[in-house]
């Protein structure tokens, strides 16, 4: 060890330290390399702006609110400890179950909507045998013996996914109205609106910003609509509910807390 010290301290001036298995060089012009540690960072600046500058112009950076999708689903139930059935196939309905809903959502709809339709999921209900596992429930609502859901997407109107579930009871009677606007009886109703003109209507409304998009229906318009959410520096949030239909602003309301 005091050995190779001393060797070390031996070396020519600029000289590696020697090893046999390592072969070294020097650089044989120490001023370009200088030179181009000088000058890379600015080189890669450059760039670095040009490719930002290119991707706005092209659109690949462009605002998520514009290029931005909704979903909106169904929420679930929970009757533990009962387990209810469930399927994705019409064919586990029975035939005169699925003839009254489908008649009834054909009546609500219109032909055309109903035929963007696509029947998703069903769950089943036997209210004895929920009965018999929970003999002491008390529900505040009254129980569906079937939940039927359906779905769509305009992609091109910012909506990825709508979900929407309409209940029934044992004979097929609606319990709960499928969340879908009447549009046979409201025709205007068929309309909906693109993501990027409910926010414009959001930014006429004293500017209104967004934190975040979301769909949904409102019961008390029989509408489908657009909720523009706000974050709050108080921590509260805003919410603008605007009509997909017609980009009227139905609700205006102030949350404690996220909504």
């Amino acid at each position: 060890m005091i050995e190779a010290a001393e060797q070390r301290q031996n070396l020519a001036p600029g000289e590696a330290t020697r090893n046999p298995g390592l072969t070294t060089k020097k650089c044989p012009n120490p001023g370009g390399a200088t030179e181009f540690l000088r000058t890379a960072p600015m080189r890669y600046l450059r760039s670095l702006i040009f490719l930002l500058f290119f991707s706005l112009c092209t659109g690949i950076f462009a605002a998520p609110s514009f290029g931005q999708r909704v979903t909106k689903r169904v929420g679930n139930i929970s009757f533990y400890p009962y387990s209810p059935r469930s399927t994705t196939s019409l064919n586990d309905i029975p035939p005169d179950i699925v003839a009254k809903v489908t008649t009834h959502l054909k009546a609500r709809l219109g032909d055309e909507f109903y035929s963007k339709l696509q029947f998703s999921y069903c769950v089943i209900v036997d209210l004895d045998a929920l009965k018999r596992s929970n003999p002491d429930s008390n529900y505040q609502w009254k129980v569906f013996s079937y939940n039927l859901q359906y779905r769509f997407s305009i992609p091109e109107l910012g909506i990825k996914l709508y979900e929407a579930e309409i209940w029934l009871d044992k004979n097929g009677d609606v319990i709960r109205e499928i969340d879908l606007p009447a549009i046979r009886q409201n025709p205007e109703k068929a309309k909906i609106i693109s993501i990027k003109e409910a926010i414009a209507v959001g930014k006429k409304q004293n500017k209104f910003r967004h934190d975040r998009i979301r769909l949904g229906f409102r019961k008390e318009d029989d509408s489908i609509v657009w909720n523009l959410v706000a974050d709050n520096k108080d921590g509260s949030t805003s919410e603008m509910e605007i009509s997909a239909h017609n980009g009227t602003v139905l609700n205006f309301v102030r949350h404690r807390g996220i909504p």
